[in-house]
């Protein structure tokens, strides 16, 4: 995945997936689950982007705005003022340029293990999903050996008394709600 926090000009992997052809019909539910988690996540990092990308400015905004209303109520002249606020911004922007890359880079290796996380869930369900069907199929072929019957398929003779039993406890039923 593309972690880049700094540049949005880049289309992400979710949208590369949706404009390729092989994607356009025959998705099964879970792969359009995926797909639009996939997206959720993309809308929440950009947004999130966004939002880290004002660090720097509201750091440097507001030690500027301190600043200058101290210098103003000390009573400096115009051009200490300037200079003083002026240095005072650089200062903070600095401050606020390695404040936000802080910030990021701790993003960024919380989106890696996160994905870590979510692929590491995804092998372990697949290989669950392995194991079930190894056992469904050894399960089939021990009773196609056997010569039992599949399981959940009954006789015509279990079938017959399957039926007449319902239609006993029917009329029982009917029997007992027209009596109250």
């Amino acid at each position: 995945m593309n972690y880049d926090i700094v540049t949005d000009e880049t289309p992400s992997e979710v949208e590369l997936e949706e404009d390729s052809p092989d994607t356009e019909g025959g998705l099964s539910e879970e792969e359009l689950r995926r797909l639009q988690e996939a997206k959720d996540r993309q809308v929440e990092r950009n947004n999130l982007r966004r939002k880290l990308k004002l660090i720097t400015p509201a750091v440097m905004l507001s030690a500027g705005a301190v600043i200058s209303i101290y210098t103003y109520l000390r009573g400096y002249l115009l051009g200490d003022f300037l200079v003083i606020v002026f240095g005072t911004l650089l200062l903070f922007f600095g401050i606020g340029l390695l404040i936000e890359y802080l910030v990021v880079h701790f993003v960024r290796v919380n989106w890696l293990r996160e994905d870590i996380r979510r692929e590491e869930r995804g092998r372990v369900r697949e290989e669950e999903e392995r194991r079930r069907l190894a056992e469904e199929l050894r399960l089939r072929q021990e009773r196609e050996a056997s010569g039992a019957e599949p399981a959940g398929e009954m006789s015509e003779e279990e079938l017959a008394a399957y039926a007449e039993g319902l239609t006993t406890a029917k009329a029982d039923f009917q029997k007992t709600y027209q009596e109250k």
